[in-house]
């Protein structure tokens, strides 16, 4: 019994209403709550592992924070076959009830106990701070209105600090200024000093904001605590205000920008966006000793920030932007604006000393950056896709990986070409091209005397004198040890008879998979390794004098060892360059020789003999026994190939197999394209269609075909390419149109006219009259040019086809109309409707329709090319199509 009344007592948990839980704060924040319990800092507990991402698609629970949020509907471009409806909703499983913010009043929000309001991650353009005022006026009247006690949370940012004042202590001695300004420690702000912030310009709104917001508690003192915390630029799950640099570094950006009159010396204080979540979690557990927050956890210079995203994706260089150039590298002119101003030196004074956090960055980004990198390609959907695809020679993995690296967009790697390039790029380090550092000449003193000043004008001037530049200590390293290089390798070429060591190619082309874009993108591996010694040297781990990353190999401890379980020992590789998918293509050499000599007479010569297929052949099936070959090497490692029956593959151009490889990789790992990039590719290809030529067909059989070719008069030539080129337009036209553009322009037309009908007519079967309405509009061919063809679908039915009733054919001169007409409707409105013969019987929302069969007549429709192709803007028409019966 005590039990009971023990569980009675126990209060439900709070409800928060967050406002735009439709922002990059907004959800991570939301979906935070949602898997916490209430007052768990107080107890230590946290249910949510910081390494798992599964919290973001998480579902509430009964036991945790019940968190309802608001959303801004999306807006886009006014189109009235879109229908309100269709719009997506902002998917935040964690919170119980979403409410749009257009229509959001006092009811939606009176049940939640704790309310909690954001602009940290406001980037000008989701009207964020507009509809945090308009919460938060519509928060006050609540208060107002029914005196329940709440507490109510701002999470702002930092650019309220942006001009605050620094002292600077004065200078001793001017020769020890530089080396005092070194030395010297900058002055650091706390919380205990809010009071001295000032904003930026452009952010006095958000600064009075902020003031109102405190001064809230004062003015409802009994019912209302309110809590200001300040964030730096927030970092980390998928990025927010960073997007577009870690975008640009990902797609391998020769640099990154820097913004800004300091040219990147300015500090930007950085916040992770879990450290912040949970802060704000502390927050509504127990309410914090202090009413001003800072929840900063690191800062670095602009500078220091983008080198540091950009050696971990790129190339690691930066590059200063002109300030009238910054639209060229990022629409979101907010984000260059933060980035770009200098914040005085801040601590997170209480979130370290009072807080109970377990933090993901709390000593900055830096630090942190292997994680965020991580988070950001997991999130993302960026992870590289690794493949490999190996097989006997000439069976089509050349082909097949081209294919698959321009489907995928991942990089195509060929040993050869990979052995060449690397050879060519150290010959050129070895041998530098000398810097040239222009030394500008010395003024001349002058001279009081007139005529020698006369001379020294007559003069030409002085050439500038070029010396040459000097090369610091890691530059001189580099081209010694190319040098080296060179010399190690043709020494063993010498002696391996003009060969190049396999050693060597496995260098080269462990640095190829190892490089920057090759770990953004991926890559597909052609035809490589061909052994099991090969394999073992490539994917094993670096040995001895290579840099090896334990964090990118090590596994879970709890996978290492499994209690109880013999098993055998698997070969340690190396994670970074290992495959996802081994594709073995299974063939037999006779298909193989058939292949071969079928490319000896096609357009695309071999130009291998038969002796060297021959040998080459023997050569991989001497590398590779059956006790021990290349698929052994991944078998050991328990990352099994995949096999592809190549004999199965009739295909042109292997579509089949390509199509196999396709479904068991699955989707791409990159970035969609954006509808205005769409539009642009599309307007690409058109225009780069209408400059160019008509392609001509060069196959023999063809030409022999068409033996009259030459004797046909120009004129009509020409007029025949023009009706071959409007006619190629038309196709690529159609086949660059997505699926909603080919609705609007083939189909919607006539699916409007007969709706806007029935709703006039307003008929006993609605859906019975639209269908037959919307049949009857396809087919405007009169009875003469289908007399032929109804005659013989008539005899057919004479002699048992199908059960369809067809009237019998009529006379071409006959011009009196006997057609039938709906149910529903005026006399003007059946003059259009053609006769249909009620037979088939289908049910349309649970109700039973009777409509003709048209599934037997419309099986044997042929299309036929329209006289003007696609391009004349109607739907398609039944008079596209002959009518034949089978």
């Amino acid at each position: 019994m005590d039990d009971d009344e023990e569980q009675e007592d126990v209060p439900p948990p709070p409800i928060i209403f967050i406002n735009r839980v439709d922002t990059y704060f907004g959800t991570i924040l939301a979906q935070h709550l949602s898997q916490c319990k209430p007052y768990a800092t107080a107890n230590d507990e946290s249910p949510i592992k910081l390494k798992d991402f599964g919290f973001l698609s998480a579902q509430p629970h009964a036991d945790n924070f019940q968190v309802i949020g608001s959303y801004r509907t999306p807006v886009v471009k006014q189109d009235p076959l879109i229908p309100p409806s269709a719009l997506q909703l902002p998917k935040v499983s964690g919170v119980t009830k979403l409410l749009s913010i257009e229509a959001l009043n006092l009811d939606d929000i009176k049940e939640a106990d704790l309310l909690i309001f954001h602009t940290c991650d406001d980037d000008g353009e989701i009207q964020l701070f507009a509809d945090t005022k308009k919460v938060f006026v519509l928060a006050k009247k609540l208060l107002e209105a029914d005196k329940r006690k709440r507490r109510l949370i701002l999470v702002s940012n930092l650019m309220t600090w942006c001009n605050t004042k620094r002292n600077k202590p004065p200078a001793t001695d001017k020769r020890d200024d530089a080396m005092e300004e070194e030395e010297e420690e900058p002055e650091v702000f706390t919380e205990e000093e809010f009071r001295k912030r000032r904003p930026h310009p452009d952010y006095k709104a958000h600064f009075e904001f902020e003031k109102a917001f405190l001064k809230l508690e004062k003015e409802m003192k009994k019912i209302v605590k309110t809590t200001v915390i300040a964030a730096g630029v927030l970092f980390g799950c998928g990025e927010g205000m960073l997007h577009s640099l870690f975008k640009d570094a990902w797609h391998n950006a020769s640099s990154l920008p820097i913004y800004g009159e300091l040219k990147g010396r300015n500090q930007v204080p950085t916040t992770h966006v879990r450290d912040l979540a949970q802060v704000v979690q502390n927050a509504c557990d127990t309410r914090p000793e202090v009413r001003y927050i800072l929840a900063v956890t690191g800062s670095q210079t602009q500078q220091e920030l983008a080198e540091c995203i950009s050696k971990s994706l790129t190339s690691g260089k930066t590059e200063q932007v002109p300030p009238g150039n910054t639209t060229e590298h990022t629409d979101n002119q907010t984000a260059i604006k933060i980035l770009s101003s200098d914040f005085p030196h801040l601590a997170g004074k209480y979130i370290t000393q009072s807080m109970k956090i377990k933090w993901t960055a709390e000593e900055g980004f830096a630090k942190a950056v292997d994680k965020v990198m991580n988070e950001y390609k997991t999130l993302r959907n960026l992870l590289p896709i690794k493949v490999d695809i190996v097989g006997p020679p000439f069976s089509g993995k050349a082909t097949l990986a081209k294919k698959i690296a321009e489907f995928y967009k991942l990089h195509h790697i060929v040993v050869d070409d990979v052995v060449s390039k690397a050879l060519e790029d150290l010959t050129l380090k070895a041998n530098p091209t000398p810097k040239v550092q222009t030394v500008p000449p010395t003024k001349q003193p002058p001279n009081e005397e007139g005529a020698e000043a006369a001379a020294v004008e007559l003069m030409p001037p002085e050439v500038p004198e070029s010396q040459p530049a000097e090369i610091n200590e890691e530059e001189e390293e580099a081209v010694k040890s190319a040098k080296q290089l060179l010399a190690d390798i043709d020494t063993e070429k010498a002696v391996n008879n003009g060969v190049l060591p396999v050693r060597f190619v496995i260098r080269f082309l462990r640095e190829k998979l190892l490089s920057k874009p090759c770990q953004n993108q991926g890559w597909v591996l052609d035809g490589f390794p061909n052994s099991y010694a090969s394999a073992k040297e490539v994917f094993s781990m670096p040995g001895e004098g290579e840099e090896a990353h334990e964090e990118d190999n090590e596994e879970p401890e709890e996978e290492e060892q499994k209690e109880g379980s013999e098993t055998e020992e698997v070969i340690p590789v190396d994670k970074r360059i290992f495959p996802d998918y081994i594709f073995y293509l299974d063939t037999n050499k006779d298909l193989l020789k058939r292949k071969w000599m079928d490319r000896l007479e096609g357009p695309g010569k071999a130009t291998t003999t038969e002796e060297e297929f021959n040998a080459a052949f023997a050569k991989y099936t001497a590398d590779n026994p059956e006790e021990q070959n290349v698929l052994s090497f991944f078998d050991e490692a328990e990352n099994h190939a995949q096999w592809v029956d190549m004999s199965k593959d009739k295909s042109p151009e292997m579509f089949e197999s390509t199509m196999t490889l396709i479904s068991k990789i699955g989707h791409p790992h990159n970035y969609e394209l954006t509808a205005e990039e769409k539009a642009d590719r599309v307007l690409e290809k058109e225009a780069a269609f209408l400059q160019q030529p008509l392609e001509k067909d060069n196959n023999e059989t063809y030409v022999n075909q068409q033996p009259s070719a030459q004797n046909v008069e120009p004129s009509e030539w020409n007029s025949k390419l023009e009706v071959l080129r409007i006619e190629e337009y038309a196709r690529r036209e159609l086949k660059a149109m997505s699926p909603l553009a080919y609705l609007v322009k083939y189909v919607f037309p006539s699916v409007q006219e007969a709706l806007q009908q029935t709703a006039r007519v307003k008929p006993n079967n609605p859906v019975d009259y639209f269908a037959e309405l919307l049949i009857s509009s396809t087919q405007p061919r009169n009875i003469s040019e289908t007399s032929a063809s109804r005659r013989k679908l008539f005899e057919r039915k004479e002699e048992g086809f199908g059960d369809a009733e067809v009237a019998p054919p009529e006379d071409p001169n006959n011009t009196t109309a006997n057609d039938k007409t709906p149910v529903e409707g005026n006399s003007q409105e059946r003059a259009n409707i053609r006769p249909e013969p009620e037979e088939d019987t289908f049910f349309v929302g649970g109700t039973a329709h009777m409509l003709p069969r048209r599934s037997t007549i419309i099986e044997q429709l042929e299309p036929r090319p329209s006289e003007a192709g696609l391009t004349s803007g109607r739907a398609h028409r039944w008079s596209d199509f002959d009518l034949q019966p089978q």
